[in-house]
């Protein structure tokens, strides 16, 4: 019976021991790459694996393969040696944490490339890998940091910026791809989705110097940045009985910019049209108060439960009510729109929270965007023929200094088949027909703008010239030969005037000739022998 009962505490250790040992081997190990890395980076880049960054998003992505940010060149030379290597891991069934991939920069051209075994059983194997391919690489309960300079493994100071932080939690509800990058003003992260015509990209930039905050220098009072605040203004679908209010409604509906700004007892609202306001507002006022060159509008009694609603001012006492040249401002306390018209002139219209939507516009018209000045877009698009749907909600700080963003710019689907696009700021009103150029062989293309400008457009869809034009040109232009030296001009005419140009968009001869009455109908070319001597009727 001894020899039995030792037999089954023998087997019972060795199960036991077996047991342990598997189950240690099946541990699953934590990432902890992002707090493992060293501090003050240059760039973090982090994503899920090397084959869906490099195969999927690098190659095959659309949009992503027209871009470039300044890291995508040196990111694609590491993934290029990191993707052979994520085949050979794959091949011996190593397992690696999905998303525990970090591409990390630092100064002097110092790089780090971290990842995470799924498992303890995965640890050794990855050591024996990375030992057979002759690696500098460091280890941390699974964690791996493979680098460029073995000494930058010893860097490990704790980093505890406002960015970081955010780029830590960031990282725990992972995107494609995650991006960090750090200068000597401010800090950006952001992450970016990919779909096949579409990439959205959010996150936020922090500057430190308050003087490189790009809306700092905007604000005459920067006091006031400390008591300020800066809400989506969406005005609701609504409308009352009373015609006077509704004509202020649907005005301020038409010319604010989507934002109210509070201020201590003040409400501001951003406006582009500071007339129509003011001719919607003096009808709300049984009194104006006039001082200096300021007019302050006391609003009728009947109409405050309406303007409390509306713009969210909780009283019942009166409503006061300035327009300057950006905003219309509403207190109940008149005193303080006096105190405050330096700060309350300020112009909000392209700062704090706002929507942009731009549909069918070219890369450099996204770019030319005044509100793209704050925006950190991280890459350009090339100057193709493609246009792009441009959609971005962004929200600043004033007192913090940061900018919040998402964005999307996704391919306009109106334009992949054809062979070229030209955008135009103004509306074409006409186009006014063809000029045979001479040099090239080819056609320029005639428009006139809403402005009365030629515009003339090359054959690659470029502008070539534009001519300014008081009056629109009547129906029909006209090749001519007018020197009989095989260089064609453009003869055409407006109701004062008859025009001759030639392919640079140049006055020929003693052209233009004004006529004193107004030319009813459009010239005519005849040449009776076709030997270029022209009768214009």
């Amino acid at each position: 019976y001894i020899y039995i009962i030792l037999f089954f505490i023998v087997i019972s250790l060795l199960i036991i021991y077996i047991s342990i040992k598997y189950f240690n081997q099946q541990t699953i190990i934590q990432n902890k790459i992002l707090s493992l890395l060293p501090t003050r980076p240059v760039t973090i880049i982090n994503f899920k694996d090397p084959n869906e960054l490099y195969n999927r998003f690098i190659t095959q992505n659309t949009i992503f393969k027209q871009m470039q940010f300044s890291q995508k060149k040196q990111l694609i030379t590491i993934l290029k040696k990191l993707d052979s290597v994520y085949n050979l891991i794959n091949a011996s069934n190593i397992n690696i944490h999905p998303y525990s991939f970090y591409f990390a920069e630092y100064p002097q051209n110092t790089w780090i490339l971290g990842c995470a075994a799924e498992k303890s059983k995965d640890i050794e194997s990855l050591h024996h890998l990375f030992k057979q391919l002759k690696l500098s690489y460091h280890e941390t309960d699974g964690n791996f940091l493979i680098s460029n300079n073995s000494n930058k493994f010893n860097d490990s100071e704790s980093d505890t910026s406002l960015i970081y932080q955010w780029f830590s939690i960031f990282s725990k509800n992972p995107a494609p791809l995650q991006i960090y990058q750090k200068n000597n003003h401010s800090e950006l992260a952001y992450q970016i989705n990919f779909l096949p015509q579409e990439v959205h990209i959010s996150g936020f930039i922090k500057y430190k110097d308050k003087k490189k905050y790009p809306l700092f220098n905007r604000f005459k009072n920067t006091n006031q940045l400390h008591h300020i605040s800066i809400t989506p203004f969406p005005i609701p679908e609504k409308s009352t009985q009373d015609e006077i209010f509704n004509n202020l409604y649907y005005t301020i509906k038409d010319v604010s910019l989507n934002k109210l700004i509070t201020i201590e007892h003040t409400k501001i609202i951003p406006i582009n049209d500071y007339e129509k306001i003011t001719n919607t507002i003096k009808p709300l006022s049984d009194s104006v108060l006039n001082i200096q060159t300021y007019l302050i509008y006391k609003i009728q009694n009947k109409y405050t439960a309406l303007f409390t609603t509306l713009f969210q001012i909780h009283t019942d006492a009166n409503i006061y009510a300035i327009i300057t040249e950006n905003n219309l401002c509403l207190s109940t306390h008149p005193n303080q729109l006096l105190n405050d018209y330096s700060f309350l002139t300020n112009n909000f219209s392209n700062t704090s929270f706002y929507l942009l939507n731009l549909k069918d516009i070219s890369p450099d018209n996204i770019k030319k965007t005044k509100y793209t000045n704050y925006l950190p877009i991280p890459f350009y698009l090339p100057k193709d023929t493609i246009l792009y749907n441009f959609k971005a909600e962004v929200f600043s700080s004033l007192s913090n200094q940061y900018l919040a963003f998402t964005m999307s710019i996704q391919k306009s689907q109106l334009y992949f088949n054809y062979l070229w696009t030209y955008h135009h700021p103004y509306k074409i009103n006409q186009i006014t027909g063809l000029f045979d150029d001479h040099k090239t062989q080819s056609h320029f293309i005639i428009l006139q703008d809403s402005l009365n400008q030629l515009i003339a457009i090359n054959p690659n869809g470029e502008k070539a010239w534009l001519y300014p034009l008081k009056e629109p040109t009547k129906p029909n232009i006209f090749n001519v030969d007018i020197l009989k030296n095989n260089k064609h001009q453009l003869l055409f005419n407006t109701a004062h005037h008859i025009y001759l140009l030639d392919r640079n968009g140049k006055n020929g001869g003693n052209f233009p000739i004004h006529f004193t009455s107004e030319l009813s109908s459009p010239i005519q070319i005849l040449d009776y022998e076709n030997k270029k001597n022209y009768r214009i009727w």
